[in-house]
């Protein structure tokens, strides 16, 4: 069952990421969207990881390959290949140019948060604000797989997980 569960997370993970590659070209330089961005060995999602790379830091893309984009981090020199969904233009990342409305918009504040990651301080607030209850979610952060373990998952299965295959 709990097989059952990975594939279908990494299959409706690889759907919701499919084409995020639109817009970019080589000699973009975005930053990473999110809280920690993977630098990988080569395009896969279980390629080696070797680098790390924090939210709001900038990358310049030297290739282009599906969704997946050599890049070298500005700060470090460092590079690899990062998944297309983890950068953004920079002007996305302004925080100044998010306006939260009472029709449901997002804040400043919340994308602050959102780019820091919740804990359970955020949780706390969102809990007595509005009511929310995060016990599923956190029980669903408890839930872990060695890389290795889905590679070998992966291969007894006869799947595949994007190009880098299981390295």
């Amino acid at each position: 069952m709990r097989k059952l569960t990975v594939l279908l997370a990494a299959t409706m993970l690889l759907a919701l990421t499919a084409g995020f590659a639109v817009g970019l070209e080589v000699g973009d330089q975005p930053a990473v969207s999110v809280r920690e961005g993977d630098v990988r060995s080569a395009p896969g999602f279980l390629s080696t990881i070797t680098a790390k790379v924090a939210y709001g830091a900038g990358v310049s893309i030297l290739e282009l390959r599906g969704d997946w984009a050599r890049v070298r981090v500005v700060d470090t020199g460092a590079e690899g290949w990062l998944h297309v969904s983890a950068v953004a233009e920079k002007e996305a990342l302004r925080l100044g140019q998010a306006t939260g409305s009472s029709s449901g918009g997002t804040t400043s504040r919340e994308i602050a948060l959102a780019g820091r990651g919740f804990n359970e301080q955020v949780e706390a607030q969102y809990r007595s604000e509005k009511g929310l209850d995060f016990a599923l979610v956190d029980q669903m952060e408890g839930y872990g797989q060695p890389v290795d373990s889905l590679g070998t998952f992966f291969a007894e299965a006869g799947l595949s997980f994007g190009e880098g295959g299981t390295e």
